[in-house]
């Protein structure tokens, strides 16, 4: 298709999305449809330059100046254009949360504070999945509960649950499927395997720590169902398209294959090739899910520490930092192991503590960063102010372990660092610009497990 015989000036002005492109171009390759909503965002950034009198932030590292144009054009994929700040920026967020740099030095089975000690941590962890599983029946949330017999009991994908982003557990980023015979405004119906794009979701207030909750969504049936608002109950509904990473050959199974169970994660050739016991994948999985949130609120808690209480899943997170360690062992046998990779980590409604630019600090919980910079934009907008840190790894010594083989969204391309993971600042000073009308900190930072 020849995209410059369709080309309407009025039009292309706002293609600055692949989403945008796509409605208007919907059979262009996707890779042409990037390539599109980039230049068109820093074409708007250019007019706006030339309005305003300002210009995309320039640094004196060629590094860094490479990072804003790929900021750029991450941010173009989600709409939102990236401005130099105008130095007057007035931080109303909380302060991250960090730990001195000495506690880095600790070790996770101290800073758990484990009733009965590290001796009794350490026979305890012996006891396997068993403990594990123990351990959230007696003390995990709902949700944890919720997950683990997801984990454990279902094929992937299985579960119609929209997390976050409205994401399902182990399918195809923004896919949906009717389940059900589904009739909408109109009385148009669409049958059962029909398969649609979220395009747009309303979300029902904020329930954090909770899930978030999904009030209506915009989706695109396509042919001649179209685009249409799903009500609460009937995005619900809708089911996911199972990621064909995680189906398995099968000749028993309908078509030769099935989704994956939790025993296929436990065979996987990763988990075989670090020696990972079932206990180290299931809180693995769980980590990837919304399990991180009971896992990471304890250890943030100053009083953890200083009023030694013991983390309430004590158990579960130190047989998850020993796993992310063991997973180290098939990145060092990784053909891009001594090939530089940056990872990002973005975090909304927070500012960096400004003795971070000095002495560093420690990230008290297991670090979740991604290869893909738009997935840490997505997840960092919200409020006045965020902070993304930028790690310029150089080999597999000092990054985190690939979760894509297990992740329940493996298109976020998580990069795992364990606990207690130290970081400190490459620059005196962070690279503050406008994304999207959000104030970002941009922080490279070095780091050592």
């Amino acid at each position: 298709m020849k995209v410059g015989s369709q080309i309407d000036g009025k039009h292309l002005i706002d293609l600055v999305t692949v989403e945008k492109v796509a409605k208007q171009y919907p059979n262009v390759e996707r890779k042409v449809m990037k390539l599109i909503a980039s230049q068109v965002a820093n074409f708007q950034l250019e007019l706006k330059t030339v309005k305003l009198g300002s210009s995309v932030p320039q640094s004196s590292d060629v590094a860094t100046d490479a990072l804003i144009t790929e900021l750029t054009e991450a941010a173009g994929e989600l709409g939102l254009v990236v401005e130099q700040s105008d130095g007057k920026t007035k931080y109303g967020s909380d302060k991250l949360v960090l730990g001195l740099p000495k506690i880095a030095a600790s070790g996770i089975a101290t800073f758990v504070n484990y009733d009965g000690g590290q001796q009794e941590l350490h026979k305890t962890v012996g006891g396997g999945l068993d403990v594990i599983k123990k351990e959230l029946s007696s003390k995990g949330s709902d949700i944890d509960k919720k997950l683990m017999k997801y984990i454990l009991e279902s094929e992937a994908g299985e579960k119609k649950c929209k997390w976050q982003n409205g994401w399902l557990c182990d399918c195809i980023e923004d896919m949906v499927r009717v389940d059900e015979p589904l009739t909408l405004e109109g009385g148009i119906v669409v049958e059962k395997g029909v398969e649609g794009k979220v395009l747009e979701l309303e979300q029902d207030g904020n329930c954090w720590p909770d899930p978030p909750s999904w009030s209506r969504a915009h989706i695109d049936f396509g042919g001649s169902f179209g685009k249409h608002w799903l009500s609460k109950d009937q995005f619900q509904s809708l089911a996911g398209v199972v990621i064909p990473s995680r189906e398995i050959a099968d000749a028993t199974a309908p078509g030769g294959k099935r989704p994956m169970r939790f025993k296929d994660f436990c065979e996987h050739k990763v988990a075989k090739s670090c020696n990972l016991t079932e206990a180290q994948v299931f809180v693995l999985r769980l980590y990837t899910m919304w399990g991180f949130v009971d896992i990471n609120g304890p250890l943030r808690d100053p009083e953890l520490m200083d009023r030694k209480i013991s983390h309430k899943l004590a158990v579960t997170v130190y047989v998850l930092d020993m796993a992310i360690k063991q997973c180290r062992a098939v990145a060092a046998e990784s053909p891009e192991a001594n090939v530089p990779l940056s990872l990002f980590r973005g975090i909304g409604k927070r500012e960096m503590d400004p003795k971070f630019m000095t002495v560093g600090g420690t990230e008290l919980a297991p670090m979740s960063t991604t290869a893909e910079l738009r997935i840490a934009l997505k997840y960092s907008r919200g409020g006045d102010n965020s902070v993304l840190l930028w790690l310029r790894t150089q080999n597999f010594m000092d990054r985190g372990v690939d979760l894509t083989w297990i992740s329940a969204f493996p298109h976020e391309r998580e990069f795992l660092y364990s606990p207690l993971t130290y970081m400190m600042p490459v620059h005196k000073e962070p690279v503050v610009v406008q994304i999207g009308g959000v104030t970002y900190q941009v922080i490279e930072v070095k780091v050592q497990m």
